[in-house]
Order: structure tokens, then C-alpha cells, then sequence
């Protein structure tokens, strides 16, 4: 089976596309795929979250650095299309570089993580024109946006709202919220699925669904939501774990002092003189 290809691109740094990309491909390949992601990036942010995986509980997609391969990153990419399933590039925030042009004729389906604010959606009037640059050779190409670091805030609503009104770029019916849960885990080298923020999970999986739906692909196995924590805390459960145990103990404590107040208000028995 030939892979299919999902390109994560956008020209504004920092809108998440390491974070959408690893996540991606983890939730993927926790389902039995084949999944490889092409770091693209300069940065290389993807490749050192690979590297931090521990031994113990490697992460579950392949990661290559391929970054200075330029013009050549076409001919690289299709020499791994009979090794994987999936292959999950992400892209530099450069939508004029040579390396984005290569992949967007390349990919079956572009992800553009955009973040619900005024100056993350400017950038997307960029990314339309090299949408239809691109699929003026690449007619099959599928492009989505989706919002990513959300927040449940009046703005982020309301541009929320007129970016799934836009007819010229669809927008994904799924979004990643802001989280400490993907931070942590990206420090960990784990995916976000083996942290304890299960509404994370949640997200992670229902984007994995749609890309499966988008692509016309089967997994082997199931979407993996762990029905306990699976892997190390992340600080925030720990900073919560810590914060219920000195709320217990302190209640305890007043519990014990109540008790040993009235013990010691009680007047004192005096003892019963036997009869003569």
C-alpha cells in the first residue's frame, strides 16, 4: 500500500504545527499504522520531541529530519511511500519556501492550524494563494484549516465563527485547545495520549478520525482513550494531586482539634464513694 501524505503548514510560526503534527501521527500509530513524520522544519522541533522519548515507551510513529533537503524533499518523501501508511510532514513556516511548494504537489491532504486571533487569521489570505497554486498541479489535493489553541473566550468565538463562514477555506469540524497537557508531553517525548488530561486525548483522537474520514483509510485498531492515566503526570495533575492532599490533610487536622477542644471543655467525673 502506497502511504498517503498529510502536509501541516502555515506561514505564521508559532500556530502549533509540531504540536498537530506529533499528535497526529501518535494517535495514528497507537492504532497499528504505519506512520512517518518528516520534520521539515529548521527549527527541528519534532525531532528533538522524538528524541526525548524514553526507552521504555518509544514513541509510536518514526521521525526523520529532513530540513536541509531543499528541492530534493520530494524525491526523499516518495522512497518512504512503500515503508508506511501514513506520512505526516511538517512543514517550515515558509509558504514560499521550495520545500512547502514540493510538498503541497506531493500531499494528499494540507492541515493549516490557524489560532482563533486577528493577526493568526491575516496570515491565512497567504496560504489561499499557495492553495491555489498548488492545485493547479495537484487537483486531488484536500486543504483544511483547523483551530488550534483555543480558548473559550467572547473573540476567539466570534472568529471562530467567520472562519467556518469563509467558502474559500474549510474549516475542520474538530480544534486542539490551549493545554498545558501537550507542552509537557513534548517535553517527555511522549505523545499527549500518556498524559492525564483526557479531554487532550479526546481532541487528539477526534482529529485522527477526521483525517482518516478525509483520506478514505482504516485503522487496524481503535482510537486510544486510556479509561485511567496511563504514564506519567503531567505538573498541572500533580500541582491538582498535591493541592487535594493538603486540603485533606488540613481538614483532618481541624477534624482532630474540634474533637480534642471538646474533649478537653468536658467537666471531669467525680468518682462515686463506695458505702460504708
Amino acid at each position: 500500500m502506497t502511504a498517503r501524505i498529510v502536509a501541516v503548514t502555515n506561514q505564521k510560526g508559532g500556530s502549533g504545527k509540531t504540536t498537530t503534527s506529533m499528535s497526529l501521527a501518535a494517535d495514528l500509530g497507537l492504532r497499528g499504522l504505519r506512520v512517518l513524520v518528516v520534520d521539515a522544519d529548521p527549527q527541528s522541533s519534532a525531532t528533538r520531541w522524538y528524541a526525548m522519548s524514553p526507552e521504555s515507551r518509544p514513541f509510536p510513529a518514526t521521525v526523520v529530519n529532513l530540513a536541509e533537503a531543499r528541492d530534493k524533499i520530494g524525491k526523499t518523501i516518495k522512497d518512504h511511500l512503500e515503508n508506511y501508511d501514513l506520512i505526516v510532514i511538517d512543514c517550515p513556516p515558509n509558504l514560499e519556501s521550495p520545500i512547502t511548494l514540493s510538498v503541497m504537489l506531493l500531499a494528499d491532504l494540507a492541515i493549516a492550524p490557524i489560532i482563533p486571533s486577528a493577526i493568526d487569521t491575516w496570515a491565512t489570505e497567504k496560504l489561499l494563494g499557495v492553495v491555489k497554486m498548488a492545485k493547479a498541479h495537484n487537483d486531488g489535493l484536500l486543504v483544511r484549516a483547523m483551530l488550534n489553541q483555543v480558548r473559550g473566550t467572547a473573540l476567539a468565538k466570534a472568529i471562530s465563527a467567520d472562519l467556518s463562514e469563509d467558502p474559500a477555506l474549510e474549516l475542520l469540524p474538530v480544534h486542539l485547545s490551549l493545554r498545558t497537557a501537550f507542552g509537557e508531553a513534548a517535553a517527555l517525548g511522549l505523545p499527549v495520549h500518556f498524559t492525564e488530561d483526557h479531554r487532550a486525548i479526546q481532541e487528539v483522537s477526534a482529529l485522527g478520525d477526521e483525517v482518516l474520514r478525509l483520506l478514505e483509510m482504516k485503522s487496524p485498531g481503535p482510537a486510544f482513550v486510556p479509561s485511567q492515566p496511563v504514564g506519567p503526570a503531567t505538573g498541572a495533575a500533580k500541582r491538582s494531586a498535591q493541592r487535594a492532599k493538603k486540603t485533606s490533610a488540613q481538614k483532618a487536622t481541624k477534624t482532630s482539634a474540634k474533637k480534642a477542644t471538646k474533649t478537653s471543655a468536658k467537666k471531669p467525673r467525680t468518682p462515686k464513694r463506695s458505702a460504708p
